[in-house]
Order: C-alpha cells, then sequence, then structure tokens
C-alpha cells in the first residue's frame, strides 16, 4: 500500500481465498470474508446448509395499532428486549386492528436471531416469550426435527457462528441481515448422540431459566407488598409520543442541575417516581451510604 497513506491512517487488514471472492454475492464490504479466514472448517468435516434442517421467517416490517388493554392485545417484544430474563415490550398491538396478527406470535423453542442493527442476538422461545409478538428485526428459525434445535442454537452461540452470522451483514447505515443469509450458513454436521446430548443440555438450561425467572418475579412482588410500594408503570410517564415510535418524555426544568448532562437518560422520569414512590409510601427506608 502507498506509504502516505499508511502514514495517516490505520487500517485493519487480513487475508482470505480469493475464491470466497466470486464463491457467492461479490460483497463489496470487507468484514463479509473475515470469518472465512478466521474460522475455516477442516476439508474432512461434513457440512450441510442450513436451509435443509431448517426454515427461515420474516415477515418485514408491519402495520401495527397500538392498544392499553392487555386483554384484546398481545405484547409486542423488540430484538433488545427478547434477550432480557423478564423481557418488557414496547407496547401492545391490537388482535382486532393488527392484521393477520397471529403469526407474527412465536412457538416455544423456536430459535430467534437479531437481524437488524445489533446483529447476532441469539435466543429461544421459553415461556418468557411463547405467543409474544416479536418485530420485524428478528428472524424466526424453526427446525425441521426438534430434537435439533439444542444444536442449531448453540452453533449460533458460538464463535464460530457469531463470527459467520455478523459476517454477512450489510447496509449503509443500519445494518441488516436476511433470511437468505442464514439460509446459505454451513453447519458442521455431527453425530446424533452429540446432537440429542446438545439438545437436551440446551433446553433444560432454558427451562432453568423459566423457573429462576419465576421466584424473580414472586420475590419483586413480596418486595413491592411488604414495603408498601406501587408496581412501576410506565403508563404513568406523561410522553410526547404517545404513540410510541420514540422515546420521549417531559421533564421538569428542576432536573437540570448544575451538571447540565447531555444523555437524556440522566433525566430519568421513571427513576424520580421510584425516589418519590419509596419517600411517600415506605415505612422506612435508608440511604446505601447508611
Amino acid at each position: 500500500m502507498n506509504i502516505t497513506a499508511t502514514k495517516y491512517f490505520n487500517l485493519e487488514s487480513f487475508r482470505s481465498n480469493s475464491t470466497k471472492l466470486f464463491d457467492g454475492d461479490l460483497r463489496l464490504n470487507a468484514e463479509y470474508y473475515i470469518h472465512s479466514n478466521s474460522f475455516e472448517l477442516p476439508s474432512h468435516v461434513s457440512k450441510i446448509k442450513l436451509s435443509k434442517i431448517a426454515r427461515v421467517v420474516w415477515f418485514g416490517p408491519f402495520k401495527r395499532y397500538y392498544i392499553d388493554n392487555i386483554k384484546f392485545g398481545v405484547p409486542l417484544v423488540s430484538s433488545s428486549e427478547m434477550m432480557e430474563l423478564d423481557p418488557p415490550f414496547e407496547g401492545i398491538i391490537s388482535k382486532e386492528l393488527t392484521r393477520n396478527y397471529e403469526k407474527y406470535l412465536v412457538d416455544k423453542n423456536t430459535i430467534l436471531v437479531s437481524c437488524s442493527g445489533t446483529i447476532g442476538n441469539i435466543t429461544l422461545v421459553d415461556n418468557r416469550l411463547e405467543q409474544k409478538a416479536i418485530s420485524q428485526d428478528a428472524l424466526r428459525v424453526i427446525t425441521n426435527d426438534p430434537e435439533l434445535t439444542g444444536f442449531i442454537y448453540t452453533f449460533f452461540k458460538s464463535e464460530y457462528g457469531q463470527s459467520v452470522i455478523t459476517g454477512k451483514k450489510s447496509g449503509a447505515v443500519i445494518d441488516h441481515i436476511y433470511e437468505e443469509d442464514l439460509n446459505e450458513i454451513e453447519i458442521p454436521v455431527i453425530g446424533n448422540t452429540e446432537i440429542k446430548k446438545l439438545n437436551e443440555l440446551v433446553l433444560k438450561a432454558f427451562l432453568k431459566r423459566d423457573e429462576a425467572n419465576e421466584l424473580l418475579v414472586k420475590s419483586e412482588k413480596s418486595i413491592l407488598r411488604v414495603n408498601n410500594l406501587p408496581p412501576l408503570s410506565s403508563a404513568i410517564i406523561k410522553s410526547l409520543d404517545p404513540k410510541n415510535e420514540a422515546q420521549i418524555h417531559v421533564t421538569n426544568l428542576s432536573e437540570f442541575t448544575q451538571e447540565y448532562r447531555l444523555d437524556a437518560h440522566f433525566y430519568n422520569p421513571m427513576g424520580k417516581v421510584a425516589i418519590t414512590n419509596i419517600q411517600e409510601n415506605s415505612v422506612k427506608y435508608l440511604t446505601l451510604k447508611k
């Protein structure tokens, strides 16, 4: 490379087999080819495309109508919220007004892969997410054989799998991957005994996660009850965007102290409500420094 360019820029570079450039989509983003160099499987290892053992589903953006009453709708969970132990939801979509809302609901043991923004977050649908609607920012992977679920999930979570998935991202402003990107991924073939064992371990882990989550919910309810605290709800926060298309809240000018922070999260209206509830409802409270 020209010495003048390297003098002023720190360039990350890697080597890749030239045949990879012509074996596929002729992608211009170099990151697409990184996984081919770093995690090349030995030639004697058999591989199979994901499309042969699973079905990848993506519905794209869809029109949704938000409502307040859960009796007449279903929770809509984003690709970031789906990773949380007790996932919140960005809103409740109307069953009556959202066309074919049932197809956006996810069944248990479906593998979810975030496909927009942050690429490659992986989770398995358990009791937290079952029959909730998932946003268009997650691809659904449904295995042809239920016993393959744990194996594919483990592969996607592995360093190799993550490299392959994130290496396929594209987009000028926001990164994306698509159904075909996952369908074309080659997965190493292992023995049926190992596949069965992986499936048992993964499903058992998520079962334990469900049990842990139930205990945490019970603990939280007990703490609120003992301390005479009402549950926190985003509904009590005055918003400039009632349709929940963006997180825009109103705060009091008195909140702007001498620090004059520019990060909006510093002026958290929900945090202020929580502090007020503790001060007004708790029989007794102390600060941590005491």
